[in-house]
């Protein structure tokens, strides 16, 4: 039960460390999805997921869902009022019993599981984490500060305590590369272990206080009133008294180097550090907010200590735009899109495409019974377009259709002949029809070159070709199959659903259920869920920049970015990207980037988003 007592002595420490650009309107809806109203932190990872603290552990929200983390899975404590991360990009949960626990590949470390963590054992509440330029870590709680470097705690300070006054550690900063620790009564320096005491009549005499950091400045509250320190000249003054009756409970940083949130149960003010102004912030009705942070996809969320979280979303243009033409029926499933030339050929349902030349659209349909299926490829070849379904027939586009007798799951070309993977395997056909005086006749004139099944297709150079299906990721050298595979490894054996060749001359592959592959010359990488893809079943991927590839799996949406350096070590960030989905295009069926243009085919239509 969450009781008035320790709603006044626990909640009023926090410093958010994030950024905030101010709204001016309200706006906000509830997020439905958490185990508890407590609210009392929220942050987004590196990899585009958004933690929140709460009374009862920690939620990861991926876009859909959000996803529970308690003592039972690991957590030091249930009540989680901060979550950072780490330069290693491991989420930290700092918590009320102030030993920590960290997320990491799925998994939750803690002095139980990770021998470096059992040097961690405070006996207060966690109150500050900062990861600064060296990638060394302080992490500070009420009574002692840990200095963590290479996973090793290095440091620990614990400042003396006044017989008369106990000592808490309230906040850390670093003044002119100097770290300082924020106590009760003083400002303490870790280098020269000296302190500087606050005047006595300015001093917290209590377990906890709100601060910030603002040049050399030092602001706190204690109470009702707002003081400020200069760590350059000692100073110690009273500001201004925080109006009304409330109870003070949080100051919240902002994105203005000079200006910081101060909520109490009521209101929600906004300080300006330099002119000394407190004004209503003007941001929400809602009481007793306890974090405002803005997300790099540009919403808003606000967590309250009693009504839980809310969000206001960015503006529509920052998500998705379908895309119409006329003739085409609503809601048609998409399933393709193909780059001729400059051209985008966008395919769905029941024969239906749209063709994009520059900012104009247009419907086509092949309208007889017999062509209905879904558009999963348009090429060129021999000068003429041609559209392959699901069911394997390939039809001229335009007044003349023929429909070959071998079916067809990818196709490559390379004039004057193109490749076909179909359920029977590999073939190469030179020819599909010829005009004689006027009339079209088929012409089917074709060779097969394996009778492997197959489903993928990526033609690699002038004499190679890579191929994929259930069977695996296999490679052509001269029309023949090299065996063994050169980068034969336990990925390359998974069903394959499609490969790439990226700008910088990268073959990347997505299976089954294995996650991606990466060839780079004689290496090869494997990106799983383990390492921070949303899921190992991935659907489809592509890329038009070098070391960038977008990915569908099963979960959604992921942004990978990534470098592979000399030494042949590859480094990545995985950003995840489903907060531009809604209900409505949560089943992707292809993408495709153009340009500062991302595509999506989905169960409802075509959309676009832009990237800039």
């Amino acid at each position: 039960m969450f009781c008035k007592t320790y709603y006044i002595s626990l909640v009023i420490f926090f410093c958010a460390v994030h950024a905030l650009a101010q709204p001016t309107n309200n706006g906000f809806k509830k997020a439905e999805g958490l185990n508890s109203n407590v609210v009392y932190s929220v942050m987004q990872d590196s990899k585009g997921f958004l933690w929140v603290g709460t009374e009862a552990g920690a939620s990861r929200y991926d876009g859909y869902q959000f996803t529970h983390y308690t003592i039972e899975e690991g957590l030091a404590d249930n009540d989680v009022f901060q979550i950072r991360e780490d330069h290693k990009g491991r989420i930290w949960f700092l918590t009320f019993n102030g030993k920590p626990s960290l997320y990491e590949n799925g998994h939750i470390l803690n002095a139980a599981n990770t021998s470096w963590l059992r040097d961690i054992q405070p006996k207060k509440l966690a109150k500050y984490f900062l990861d600064d330029k060296a990638n060394s870590i302080w992490y500070v709680t009420l009574d002692t500060a840990y200095h963590i470097v290479n996973d090793k705690v290095t440091e620990k300070f614990a400042p003396q305590q006044l017989p008369e006054l106990p000592q808490n550690i309230q906040s850390l900063t670093i003044y002119n590369d100097t770290v300082f620790l924020v106590c009760n009564s003083q400002v303490y320096n870790t280098v020269t272990h000296k302190a500087v005491f606050f005047d006595s009549d300015k001093m917290m005499y209590a377990s906890n206080a709100s601060t910030d950091i603002s040049d050399e400045h030092l602001f706190y509250i204690f109470r009702d009133t707002i003081y400020y320190f200069s760590l350059k000249t000692h100073v110690n003054k009273t500001v201004l008294p925080v109006p009304g009756k409330d109870i003070f409970l949080v100051v919240i940083k902002t994105d203005h180097s000079d200006t910081i949130l101060i909520s109490t149960v009521h209101h929600l003010y906004k300080f300006n550090t330099k002119t000394r102004q407190l004004t209503d912030a003007n941001i929400s009705k809602i009481n007793s907010v306890t974090y405002v942070y803005k997300d790099r996809e540009g919403n808003t969320w606000l967590s309250s200590l009693t009504k839980g979280l809310f969000i206001k979303e960015a503006a529509a243009n920052k998500k998705l735009f379908k895309i119409n033409a006329a003739g085409l029926p609503d809601n048609i499933p998409c399933y393709s899109f193909s780059k001729v030339g400059n051209d985008l050929y966008i395919g769905y349902d029941d024969g239906y495409y749209i063709t994009e030349k520059g900012r104009a659209s247009y419907t086509h349909t092949l309208n007889e019974n017999k062509y209905m299926g879904k558009v999963q490829q348009i090429f060129r070849f021999k000068n003429r377009l041609y559209c392959s379904f699901s069911h394997g027939v390939i039809t001229e586009l335009g007044s003349n259709k023929i429909h070959p007798k071998f079916s067809a799951k990818d196709i490559a070309v390379k004039e004057p002949y193109f490749y076909v993977a179909r359920s029977l395997g590999l073939a190469k056909v030179y020819n599909i029809f010829e005009t004689k005086k006027g009339v079209n006749k088929i012409q089917e004139k074709y060779s097969i070159l394996s009778n492997q099944r197959m489903s993928k297709l990526l033609l690699n150079s002038d004499d190679s070709l890579f191929t994929g299906g259930v069977l695996g990721l296999q490679l052509f050298v001269h029309e023949k199959p090299i065996n063994p595979f050169p980068w034969q490894n336990n990925i390359t054996n998974a069903s394959i659903t499609k490969i790439i060749k990226t700008a910088d001359n990268h073959i990347v592959f997505s299976t089954e259920n294995m996650g991606l592959g990466i060839i780079c010359k004689d290496s090869i990488y494997t990106i799983t869920k383990q390492n921070g893809l949303f899921s190992n079943s991935v659907t489809k991927i592509c890329s038009s920049q070098p070391g960038l590839v977008w990915v569908v799996t099963a979960k959604g949406i992921d942004k990978l970015t990534y470098k592979i350096a000399g030494n042949k070590t590859l480094s990545y960030t995985i950003e995840n990207y489903n907060w531009i989905l809604d209900k409505d295009n949560q089943t992707i069926n292809d993408i495709l980037q153009s340009h500062d243009t991302l595509f999506l085919a989905t169960d409802k239509g075509a959309y676009y988003h832009l990237l800039t």
